[in-house]
């Protein structure tokens, strides 16, 4: 079952950061933002059979995610104005640190050899996908056209 909650968190995910990079080409980061509480309170009020109601301290975790997140997807559509998603993306994906740091900072959790394997792998990707030079959503510039291209332009 994990297997599928794990794809349902992939789609979501992927595709929110993509629908997220469309929306700023029509819209600012700060409308966006307005126009995303419809859908997280549809899937709320969606939610509330399956929900155990009560108010503690994890409740209020709750209530705080919620609010990172918003913060979190304003900064993500402020760099989606500036960078490709190809770039935007990648970057973005650096989130992952902040947990496993945190994890191990405050829950004491301890990854294994092969998880630290897994996350120098992974910078590695990172560092790869991000790497300066000519991107899919950036206009090539004039000095690195091609003798055809300088010489179709003549």
């Amino acid at each position: 079952m994990a297997w599928l909650w794990l794809l349902v968190a992939m789609l979501g995910w992927g595709l929110g950061v993509f629908l997220m990079k469309v929306a700023t080409r029509g819209i600012d980061p700060l409308t966006a933002i307005v126009f995303n509480l419809p859908g997280y309170l549809i899937i709320g009020l969606w939610a509330i059979p399956w929900c155990k109601p009560a108010w503690g301290r994890y409740h209020l975790v709750a209530v705080a995610v919620g609010a990172v997140y918003i913060l979190a997807n304003f900064g993500f559509y402020k760099l989606c104005q500036s960078k490709p998603i190809t770039i935007a993306a990648p970057l973005a994906s650096l989130y992952v640190s902040i947990p496993i740091l945190a994890g191990m900072v405050v829950l004491g959790e301890r990854p294994t050899r092969l998880q630290w394997g897994g996350i120098a792998v992974a910078v590695v990707a990172l560092a790869m996908l991000t790497w300066p030079g000519k991107s899919a959503g950036e206009p090539a510039p004039d000095d690195d056209a091609s003798p055809v291209q300088t010489a179709r332009r003549s």
